[in-house]
C-alpha cells in the first residue's frame, strides 16, 4: 500500500470512529448491569482508543494533525494532571479511577475524554463537524420521537410517571442532550455552504438513527417484549417519512434546522427537567441582549433583526412572568409538566434538601481545600457530614447535583479553577475571534457557541454530568477551537497530504502496530472483562429468577462473576447482599432449604468482608452488612458481634445518620437489651425530632418497657400509620388495651381515611367492653372499605353479639 494511502486510511478511519460516538446514545446494553450507562460507555472508550491509536501514527506522518499546545489544550492537561493528583492523594483513589458501573465516571472517563477533545481538535475540520453536528442532531431527533411514543404510552419508562427519557433512561440527562442540540442545529442553520451534498445533512442523520434502533433490535430482540419491537418499527417508519421529507426538501435544508429546534424545544418541556427549562429560558434571554450588542446596526435587515431579537426577550420575560404568577391556577395545577416546571421555589422539599446538600459539601470543601476527596468520593462527604434535616430523602447522595460544588469536593479549588479556565478559555477566544469580527456571520456563531456554554453550565448547576452531555460538552470545546484557529482549512480546501520521508512512514506504521497491541490489552483489561461481568452480574440474577431459587446454581454463577476479577468485584457483591436482604429474608425466602440459605448468606458475608477491608470507609457496606449479620444471627451464634463492631465503625464514619442509630438499637433488641435500644433510639430522635421514623421507633420500645408517657410524647406527633401499628401490636400483646385505645385513637385523628385505623379501634373497643364504640367503628371500617371489610365485618358484629 503507498504511504499517501496509508494516510488517509488513518483519516477516514479516525473519521469513522469518532463519528459513530454520538450514536451510541441510542445504545441500550439490555443484557449488562446497568444498560443505560455501561455498554455505550465501554464502546465509546473502545472507539477511542482505536481513534487515538490511529491518529498518533497521523501525526508522526503529518504535523498538520499534531496537537497545538495553545491555551485551551494546555487547560484540558492541567485539569487532567490536577485531577489525578486529586484522585491519587484522595480517600479512594481505586474507585476515583474505575469509578462503578452506575456512573462510569472517574479519572478512566476524564482520559477517554481529553483524548477524545485532542483528536476532535486536531483532525476535524469543517466537513466533519459538518457530518458531526448532523448525527448529533439526528440522534437528538430519534430520541425525541422515542420520547413521543413514550408520552404515548407505547413504550416504557424505567422512571415511570410522566416524564420522558429516551433510550438515555434519565429525563435530566435527556434534557441536557437535548439542549446542547439545540444549539448544534442552530450553527447548522447559520452554515449557507452547498458542497458536496450537505443539504442531504438532515435526512442522512435521520437515517442513522434508523440504523441505530434497527441494529439495537438485531442484537437484543431475544430480550424484547412484542410491544417494544413493535413501537420501534413504528419509529423507524417516522424517521423514515422525516428524512424522506428532509430529501425532498434539500432546497430548504437549512429551514429543517429550525423545525428540529421547535421539536427539541417540547421534548425539553415533556421531560419537565426545571433546571434545563431554566437554561433555555436564560439561553433565550442572554441570545437576546448578546445580539443587539452585537449584531450590526447600520444595515435595514440587521435592524429587523435586533427589532427581533428584542421582541423575543419581551416575549420571554412576559411568558415566564405570566406563568409563574398563575401558577396555583387550575390550568396549571391540572397539567403533571407544568405543575413541576412552576413548583420552583425556596419552599419546596427539593430546593431545600440541595441547599442542605450544598451545605454539608462546603464542610468537605472546607477541610480538604486544595485538592478534595478525589473523583467518586463525594459520599464520604455526605456521610461524614450528614444532616438529619435529610431524612425524607434519598440517603446515600454520591453527588452533589450542582457543578460547583461537585468539583470543589472532590478536587478542590485547585480542580475548579481548572474546569472554570475551560469555560473561561472558551468564552475569551469567542469573544476575541468571533463576537468582534467584521462578519456578521462570525457573530452569530460567536454568540451560539457562547450562549451554548453559559447554558451547558447553567444546567448543571443543577444535574450532574452524563455520557451524552459529555460528548457534547468535548466536542463543543473542540469546535470552539477548530472555528477560532483552524477553521481557515474549512470546505472546499485541499487536504494536505504527507510528502516525508520513507523513514517516517515506516516509523508511522511501526508505532501504529504497537499501539495496536497495547489496545489490545487494554481492551481486555479496561473495557472486556469489565463488561463480561456485568453481564455475568445481569445473568445471575435472571439465573435465580428462572429457577425460582437461591441455591448452588445461583451462587456458583455469582461466584464466577466475581471471579472474572476486576476493578467492579464490588457491584458483584452488593447484588449477593440484595439478594440476601431482598430475596432470603422475605416470608418466601424462609421457605428456601436451610442449607442453600446458609450457604448463600455465608458466602455473601465473606465476600463483604473482603470489600470492607478494601473500602473501609464505606459506611453503606458496613451498615449492609451489619444488617444481615443481625437478620441472620440464627445462622451463627457471632454475627451480632460482628454486626455491632461494623455498626460502631459506621457510626464514627457517620455519627448523625439515623439509619445507623436504627439498626444499633435492632442490635440491642436483639439481645435483649431494652433499655439501651431505648436510649439508642432517644439518640435518633434527638438528632431530628421531626422524623416520624424516629418517633415511632422510640415509642414502639417505650410501648415494651411501659413507658405510656413517652408513648403519647411521640404519637402526638404525626407519624407513618405503620407505626402506630407497630405500638398498638405491642399493647394488644400486653394487654394494655386502654394504651392501645389511644393510639387507635390518635391514628384515626391523624389518618381519618384509613379502614384498618377504624377496624382495629373496633377491636380495642371491644376488649375494653365499649360495644357500642366498637359497632361504630366496625361500620365506619367497611364504609371506607367494603370489598375488604365486608366480610371480616359481619363476623365481628355477630361476634360482638355474642360478647354482649
Amino acid at each position: 500500500m503507498e504511504m499517501k494511502k496509508i494516510e488517509l486510511f488513518y483519516k477516514w478511519a479516525i473519521r469513522v470512529l469518532i463519528l459513530a460516538i454520538p450514536l451510541l446514545t441510542l445504545y441500550v446494553s439490555r443484557p449488562t448491569y446497568f444498560p443505560y450507562i455501561t455498554g455505550r460507555n465501554f464502546i465509546f472508550r473502545i472507539l477511542v482508543e482505536l481513534a487515538l491509536v490511529l491518529w498518533v501514527g497521523l501525526a508522526v506522518l503529518n504535523k498538520e494533525f499534531r496537537p497545538k499546545m495553545r491555551g485551551m489544550q494546555i487547560a484540558v492537561l492541567v485539569l487532567l494532571a490536577v485531577t489525578l493528583l486529586a484522585d491519587i492523594f484522595g480517600v479512594n483513589p481505586k474507585l476515583s479511577f474505575w469509578s462503578r458501573f452506575e456512573r462510569m465516571d472517574g479519572f478512566l472517563n476524564l482520559i477517554h475524554l481529553a483524548a477524545y477533545f485532542f483528536i476532535l481538535a486536531s483532525v476535524f475540520k469543517k466537513e466533519e463537524w459538518f457530518w458531526f453536528f448532523n448525527i448529533f442532531t439526528g440522534v437528538a431527533l430519534t430520541e425525541s420521537i422515542y420520547s413521543f411514543w413514550q408520552k404515548l404510552g407505547r413504550l416504557p419508562s424505567i422512571q415511570g410517571g410522566f416524564r420522558v427519557e429516551g433510550t438515555i433512561g434519565n429525563p435530566a440527562y435527556l434534557a441536557a442532550l437535548l439542549v446542547l442540540a439545540i444549539f448544534f442545529v442552530f450553527l447548522l442553520f447559520i452554515w449557507r455552504e452547498k458542497e458536496k451534498f450537505y443539504e442531504y445533512g438532515p435526512a442522512v442523520g435521520a437515517a442513522l438513527g434508523i440504523f441505530m434502533l434497527q441494529l439495537e433490535k438485531i442484537i437484543h430482540r431475544s430480550s424484547m417484549s412484542a410491544a417494544v419491537i413493535s413501537s420501534v418499527n413504528e419509529i423507524t417508519l417516522v424517521l423514515f417519512i422525516f428524512g424522506l421529507t428532509f430529501a425532498f426538501l434539500k432546497d430548504f435544508y437549512r429551514y429543517i434546522y429550525l423545525f428540529l429546534a421547535a421539536i427539541f424545544v417540547w421534548v425539553v418541556y415533556l421531560s419537565a427537567t426545571r433546571g434545563a427549562v431554566l437554561a433555555l429560558i436564560g439561553a433565550a434571554i442572554i441570545f437576546s441582549i448578546g445580539y443587539l450588542f452585537f449584531s450590526g446596526k447600520e444595515r435595514k435587515d440587521e435592524r429587523i433583526k435586533r427589532r427581533i431579537a428584542l421582541l423575543v426577550l419581551v416575549l420571554t420575560a412576559a411568558v415566564c412572568a405570566s406563568v409563574f404568577l398563575l401558577k396555583d391556577a387550575s390550568f396549571i395545577k391540572g397539567n403533571e409538566t407544568l405543575n413541576r416546571l412552576t413548583s420552583i421555589s425556596l419552599s419546596d422539599r427539593t430546593t431545600q434538601a440541595r441547599f442542605v446538600v450544598w451545605e454539608m459539601a462546603w464542610r468537605g470543601v472546607m477541610e480538604k481545600p486544595v485538592l478534595g476527596w478525589g473523583q467518586e468520593n463525594f459520599i464520604n462527604v455526605f456521610n461524614k457530614y450528614y444532616d438529619p434535616r435529610l431524612y425524607n430523602q434519598e440517603q446515600w447522595f454520591d453527588r452533589a447535583h450542582n457543578v460547583i460544588m461537585d468539583w470543589l469536593v472532590t478536587t478542590g479549588f485547585l480542580g475548579l479553577f481548572s474546569c472554570l479556565a475551560l469555560f473561561v478559555l472558551a468564552l475569551s477566544l469567542i469573544y476575541k475571534k468571533l463576537l468582534k469580527s467584521e462578519k456578521e456571520k462570525d457573530r452569530n456563531e460567536g454568540l451560539i457557541l457562547g450562549t451554548a456554554l453559559l447554558a451547558y453550565f447553567g444546567q448543571n448547576l443543577f444535574v450532574f454530568d452524563n455520557y451524552a452531555t459529555y460528548i457534547g460538552f468535548f466536542a463543543l470545546l473542540a469546535y470552539v477551537y477548530f472555528r477560532c484557529f483552524r477553521s481557515e482549512v474549512g470546505i472546499g480546501k485541499n487536504e494536505s497530504i504527507h510528502r516525508g520521508s520513507e523513514t517516517k512512514d515506516v516509523f508511522s506504521v511501526l508505532i501504529v502496530v504497537f499501539g495496536l497491541a497495547v489496545f489490545g490489552w487494554v481492551l481486555w483489561v479496561v473495557n472486556i472483562k469489565p463488561l463480561i461481568q456485568a453481564r455475568k452480574i445481569v445473568a445471575s440474577l435472571e439465573l435465580m429468577q428462572e429457577r425460582r431459587a437461591v441455591d448452588a446454581a445461583v451462587l456458583t454463577s455469582f461466584r464466577e462473576a466475581i471471579n472474572v476479577g476486576t476493578a467492579y468485584d464490588g457491584e458483584v457483591r452488593e447484588q449477593m447482599g440484595k439478594v440476601v436482604l431482598e430475596v432470603l429474608d422475605t416470608t418466601n425466602g424462609r421457605k428456601i432449604p436451610k442449607a442453600d440459605r446458609e450457604n448463600f448468606v455465608r458466602a455473601t458475608v465473606e465476600e463483604m468482608e473482603k470489600e470492607i477491608a478494601a473500602n473501609p470507609n464505606n459506611v453503606r457496606d458496613r451498615l449492609f452488612l451489619a444488617t444481615i449479620y443481625d437478620n441472620f444471627s440464627e445462622i451463627d451464634s457471632s454475627f451480632l458481634d460482628k454486626a455491632l463492631n461494623q455498626l460502631k465503625e459506621a457510626v464514627k464514619l457517620s455519627p448523625r445518620k439515623h439509619q445507623i442509630y436504627f439498626a444499633l438499637a435492632e442490635n440491642a433488641m436483639k439481645r435483649k437489651d431494652l433499655n439501651k435500644a431505648f436510649l439508642i433510639l432517644e439518640q435518633a430522635y434527638e438528632l431530628e425530632p421531626n422524623f416520624s421514623d424516629a418517633r415511632a421507633n422510640l415509642a414502639y420500645v417505650a410501648a415494651i418497657l411501659g413507658k405510656d408517657e413517652k408513648v403519647k410524647e411521640m404519637l402526638n406527633n404525626k407519624v407513618k400509620n405503620v407505626g402506630f401499628f407497630k405500638v398498638g401490636d405491642v399493647y394488644v400483646t400486653n394487654r394494655n388495651f386502654k394504651g392501645a385505645e389511644f393510639v387507635y385513637e390518635k391514628a384515626i385523628e391523624v389518618y381519618p381515611g384509613g379502614a384498618e385505623n377504624y377496624g382495629r379501634l373496633a377491636g380495642v373497643y371491644a376488649a375494653l367492653g365499649k360495644f357500642s364504640e366498637a359497632e361504630k367503628m366496625a361500620k365506619k371500617a367497611v364504609k371506607i372499605d367494603p370489598v375488604s371489610y365486608k366480610d371480616k365485618v359481619n363476623e365481628f358484629l355477630r361476634n360482638l353479639e355474642k360478647m354482649k
